[in-house]
């Protein structure tokens, strides 16, 4: 089965559980170091792979792939970076928000969500074939962290 062939549920599928087993997961956590300095997070499911790289700290930038039969057929570049606050208890906050990642849109978080005086805010357009977006982190009313990201389906060229 080619990605162009697959029902796109499936991916959305895989998706929210590889991102939910990644960097948004509570507790321990299965990232690998590289020795290029980067970190990643990696998920396996049937024939799919998921791959989460990103470098630095604030700020920081990476990317997500999708292989299917070891093809890459999707992936999202997101760049981000802690503006106010304790950066401990923004990513922390930022973790319980990411496992709330949708099936309708699983990119990042949801729409919104709060927990005390922390709110979450991720505003995209489009849909898992071409997508676009911010997500936010306001604590008291104040920015503390700020992503954008994009990404979509990915074609080889056939030659």
């Amino acid at each position: 089965m080619t990605f162009f062939l697959m029902d796109l549920k499936d991916l959305s599928k895989f998706l929210v559980e590889a991102k939910r087993a990644g960097y948004a997961k509570l507790g321990d956590l299965t990232q690998i170091k590289l020795s290029d300095g980067g970190s990643q997070y990696k998920f396996y499911k049937d024939n799919f792979i998921y791959l989460d790289t990103y470098y630095g700290f604030n700020p920081f930038q990476g990317t997500e792939v999708v292989l299917f039969d070891n093809k890459p057929m999707w992936g999202m570049s997101y760049r981000g970076k802690l503006i106010n606050g304790d950066s401990d208890k923004v990513y922390d906050f930022l973790k319980k928000a990411l496992q709330k990642v949708p099936l309708g849109g699983p990119f990042r978080g949801p729409r919104s969500f709060g927990d005390g005086s922390y709110e979450y805010m991720n505003e995209f357009e489009g849909d898992i074939s071409e997508f676009k977006g911010t997500e936010k982190i306001m604590v008291d009313d104040v920015l503390a962290y700020e992503l954008e990201y994009m990404g979509g389906k990915i074609r080889r060229k056939v030659v």
